[in-house]
């Protein structure tokens, strides 16, 4: 389904300005 596949885009592999415009999947930087 076209939305499911957005959601999953959204959540998982956008670059978010809270995270640093990193992906959620990104791995977490030390300290």
């Amino acid at each position: 389904m076209v939305v499911e596949e957005w959601r999953k885009d959204y959540n998982l592999a956008r670059p978010h300005s809270s995270l640093g415009y990193r992906t959620p999947r990104s791995p977490v930087p030390p300290g």
